[in-house]
């Protein structure tokens, strides 16, 4: 999906629906589908937030603002963060690249960053950034 986006084939637009599909999928009823697989060890259970880095700030919060009704709960000169209930969207100022996905973190159940960093360490994963309770990993 991404991917298209960056060629033109999908237009912000569509993107945005897409997006907006995805986070709705998350507030499913549990089990709506199917059960769930047993995590092994932690379980998400929501989506914290999503982060963008887009050509142009300010048209592109303005947009998300207007079009879902997004508050706009804090701000920078390079960040916009949209509320989308207890979740938020970022928009990062790009390099005047194609919009892409930067990032997307999950809510885990009972974090516990000292289990996780000690599991990603056995699974022989690279930590590579830790900002409040958000683990990255290479």
């Amino acid at each position: 999906m991404l991917t298209d986006l960056e060629r033109g084939k999908l237009t912000r637009r569509q993107f945005v629906v897409s997006i907006a599909t995805l986070a709705a999928g998350s507030l499913a009823a549990p089990g709506a589908l199917s059960a769930p697989p047993v995590p092994a060890g932690f379980r998400a259970v929501s989506v914290n937030h999503i982060t963008v880095k887009v050509p142009d700030l300010r048209r592109t919060s303005k947009f998300y603002q207007e079009f879902f009704g997004m508050p706009l709960r804090q701000q920078s000169a390079t960040t916009h963060i949209l509320g989308v209930g207890k979740s938020f969207f970022g928009i990062e100022q790009g390099d005047n690249q194609p919009a892409s996905v930067n990032h997307y973190d999950f809510g885990i159940e009972n974090f516990n960053p000292d289990a996780i960093r000690a599991r990603l360490t056995e699974l022989n994963l690279k930590v590579f950034g830790y900002f409040t309770g958000i683990f990255q990993v290479q």
